[in-house]
């Protein structure tokens, strides 16, 4: 009997994670690049490149480089985002069997929040005692 479902899933599944391998095409299209801090040249680890309007995108690693491989073809545009520095937008048109060299400069930003005021009254603060 289980024999049985695996087969009747094998047919289901297989015809759909087949097709799933042939839609997906192959351009040998790669972005590679770094991001810096404007001003020092330093690397920014952990930013966040995203590809606008997909879900693609990835994090440069601890030295501040990243990755993105077997792109769509066309034009896109790039977005790198951190907190504390400005969002960074750069358009470039991919081409099969290339790969470009995209680097970010990220400049600081300040971070501005609303204050928050923490009170307390010993008064309205009801104590429970704690019994084993």
């Amino acid at each position: 009997m289980k024999s049985f479902y695996i087969g009747i899933l094998c047919v289901f599944l297989l015809p759909g994670f087949l097709s799933a391998q042939t839609r997906r095409q192959n351009t040998d299209a790669n972005i590679t690049g770094h991001v810096v801090k404007y001003g020092t040249d330093e690397h920014l680890p952990y930013v966040s490149i995203t590809i606008e309007g997909t879900t693609i995108g990835t994090l440069t690693d601890g030295t501040g480089h990243f990755f993105l491989k077997n792109l769509s073809l066309g034009d896109i545009t790039l977005t790198a985002s951190y907190i504390g520095y400005k969002t960074q937008d750069i358009t470039v048109h991919i081409t099969p069997n290339k790969t470009l060299e995209i680097n970010f400069e990220l400049e600081e930003q300040s971070v501005l929040m609303d204050a928050v005021v923490v009170s307390a009254n010993r008064n309205e603060t009801d104590k429970k005692t704690h019994r084993p």
